[in-house]
Parts: C-alpha cells; sequence; structure tokens
C-alpha cells in the first residue's frame, strides 16, 4: 500500500495507464456536468447524495498485450433493494460484455468520488444547503474525513469541497473485490485525494 500518496511521475507505467483512464472518465462526466447534461442524475439517479463516484476497471488477459478497461458509476434508487455503488456496477458491466472474463483477468480499479455541484468561477462549490440526516445516512465515507489539496497541485482546497476522496469500498464492495483477491493477489485498489489525480494511493484488498 502506498502512503503517502505516490505523485503520477513515480507510478509504476501499468498504474499510470489506469490513472489516464480514470482522469478521461472524469473529464468526460466534467464537460456534461458543464453543459448541464446530467439533468437525470441530479432528479433521480444522485438525487440522495449528489455525490458521483466514478470508476475504471483496468482488465488483461495472460494472452492479451495491452488492458482493456471498462467505467462504472454509482446509482441511488429509492427501493427496497437500495443503491448499487460503482465498483460492483463496473465489475458487472465487464462480464456483460465479455461473459469469459476470469478474476484472474481482473487487474486493478481507480475509484473517485466527484459532485453534481459545479465549481464557482473562484473554485468554489457553487453553495447548497447540506442534506437532510435522511441524505447523509447514504453518503460512503472516505478514508479521510475530508477532501485534501494536494501539494503538488498548487490549488485551492476549496475547488474540491464536496468530493469524498479518498474514498474506500463500502462493506459489499470490499467483499466482492475479497473474491477476487483470493485469485488473484496482486489486485490493487487505486483512490486519490483528490479529483485533480496528480498523485494516488494504491491499496492491496483487506
Amino acid at each position: 500500500e502506498t502512503r503517502p500518496p505516490v505523485p503520477y511521475e513515480e507510478l509504476d507505467s501499468s498504474y499510470k495507464v489506469l490513472v489516464d483512464e480514470i482522469r478521461k472518465h472524469k473529464e468526460q462526466f466534467v464537460q456534461a456536468r458543464a453543459n448541464n447534461a446530467v439533468e437525470e442524475l441530479n432528479k433521480f439517479w444522485l438525487r440522495k447524495t449528489r455525490k458521483c463516484v466514478l470508476s475504471v476497471l483496468m482488465v488483461q488477459r495472460p494472452d492479451e498485450e495491452t488492458p482493456r478497461f471498462f467505467r462504472g458509476m454509482n446509482l441511488e434508487v429509492s427501493m427496497p433493494t437500495g443503491s448499487l455503488c460503482s465498483e460492483r456496477n463496473v465489475i458487472g458491466t465487464a462480464l456483460a460484455s465479455d461473459p469469459s472474463l476470469r478474476r484472474q483477468d481482473l487487474r486493478s480499479i481507480a475509484v473517485l468520488s466527484m459532485t453534481l455541484d459545479k465549481p464557482s468561477q473562484n473554485g468554489d462549490e457553487t453553495p447548497r444547503l447540506p442534506p437532510s440526516p435522511e441524505r447523509q445516512r447514504f453518503v460512503r465515507r472516505p478514508r479521510s474525513q475530508s477532501s485534501t489539496c494536494s501539494v503538488h497541485s498548487g490549488t485551492n482546497p476549496n475547488k474540491f469541497a464536496g468530493e469524498l476522496n479518498p474514498i474506500q469500498p463500502c462493506g459489499a464492495c470490499l467483499e466482492w473485490l475479497k473474491k477476487i483477491a483470493e485469485v488473484n493477489p496482486t489486485f490493487k485498489v487505486m483512490t486519490f485525494p483528490n479529483s485533480d489525480c496528480l498523485e494516488a494511493f494504491v491499496h492491496e484488498v483487506s
């Protein structure tokens, strides 16, 4: 496990490509948010917490020269079945795309917390009323209690207001990841101090 977080430039090449993919996923989300194209997320899929958790799963068979990547995000629905976390969503997406995948082919997963609220022009998050106690119980807790500003980013910490980074898997997702790690001990979980993704934590499943 890497603590403190490792700068992107010092990561192993296999982890750098995973960071590159989560950055692409993030930029697609940020662009959609800027274009007011996330109305349905606001109204239904993420209305409980307004916290979007993005994930990228890296998959590579022994006979494949380059890895494949799958994207996921969390969904929150007011039903007895509850919410679907980003980690389980992306694993299901990968298996739906290729049912022949083995757990050994799942190499690593990156998880990044975002918010539906747009930053204001001065870099602060657009002010919003805090979630009600009913909504707060749906919020997954980060590894630390607040988002942090990377010492390498030189940016205002308020830029990351509302994020839950670095975010850890919930109990249900952790059980899924443990089942993968049983047959693939090298499987890693990557999280980030903040959504700049200039540094990364690389965790073993435990």
